[in-house]
């Protein structure tokens, strides 16, 4: 990065975009102070950008603008899917396989990785870790269920796919 004459800034807060009069972005706002740039790469959720863009009001109606404003239209529309993750540490290996996609759809999780059948258990304390998880509707039933009561929902369906568990 350096060798290309960039900087990387930690514990700086990007405040919001600067734009020039045409109403391109040319720069951030940080809370270090300003930034200009030719570019700017935004990997952040998409809610966060249209904050960072927000302090760019205008009354201008030239091609410019409205394409900003048919962006940030369009970005308000999209409509985003939410994860119910857990983690499981267990003793022993529970399925042989590194990864498994359920299609049941009255099982609650829809995918089942098995960490350790890629990366040795012996890294772990001979434990074996298993990420499982959903990806549903920010307002399904599953993602408002508090966090200690998904695992208990979620045993039943375990033991269904492997009935020699133990808890």
């Amino acid at each position: 990065i350096q060798l290309q004459n960039n900087q990387l800034l930690c514990n700086t807060t990007v405040e919001h975009l600067l734009f020039d009069n045409s109403g391109r972005v040319n720069g951030i706002h940080t809370s270090l102070g300003d930034i200009s740039a030719r570019q700017v790469v935004a990997t952040i959720p998409t809610p966060l950008l249209l904050n960072l863009f927000s302090s760019h009001q205008t009354n201008k109606i030239d091609d410019e603008s409205r394409q900003l404003n048919d962006l940030c239209k369009n970005l308000r529309q999209i409509r985003y899917q939410a994860s119910v993750v857990v983690i499981l540490k267990c003793n022993r290996r529970l399925f042989p396989y590194y990864w498994i996609n359920i299609a049941d759809e009255e099982f609650p999780f829809s995918v089942i990785v098995a960490h350790t059948e890629l990366v040795p258990s012996q890294d772990y304390g001979n434990k074996h870790i298993y990420y499982i998880g959903a990806y549903t509707s920010p307002n399904s039933s599953l993602y408002k269920t508090p966090d200690r009561e998904v695992l208990s929902l979620l045993l039943p369906y375990l033991f269904k796919l492997n009935s020699s568990m133990e808890v």
